[in-house]
């Protein structure tokens, strides 16, 4: 009975683990910093939306810190889409293939987005102020 119950126990955990490092193996990281395309300049507080496909809902979120620079950790191996966001530059989408042997880390450059203001209407509301 317990030469069975070896048995057993053995056929339960061989492929157990055999699956457990194989999807712990095509676990990747991806790192990059965001940079205005005119002046250079790191771009801290970006806004990062990670879609991993071909799902189209955000998987995670992140904003760039002082250098700008975020990263994601734990990422299945795959198609991943990352949004950039930041107020006074153009959105930016980016198709990125992850692998174990080819974790990008690279640099994107985002556009800044002029915006002008057709019309600026001022309003007072209070009592006049008289001398």
């Amino acid at each position: 009975m317990t030469s069975l119950f070896k048995k057993t126990v053995t056929l339960l955990i061989v492929p157990l683990a055999i699956f457990s490092s194989h999807t712990a193996a095509q676990q990747v990281s991806f790192k990059s910093t965001i940079v205005d395309q005119a002046d250079n300049s790191n771009i801290k507080d970006a806004t990062i939306s990670l879609r991993i496909l071909p799902d189209t809902t955000v998987a995670r979120r992140t904003l760039t810190d002082n250098s700008g620079s975020f990263s994601f950790s734990n990422l299945p191996a795959g198609k991943v889409e990352i949004e950039i966001s930041h107020i006074g530059y153009k959105t930016k989408k980016t198709l990125i293939e992850l692998n174990r042997d080819n974790q990008p880390t690279e640099t994107i450059y985002l556009e800044k987005q002029d915006k002008t203001l057709e019309t600026v209407t001022v309003v007072s509301i209070g009592p006049a102020v008289t001398q």
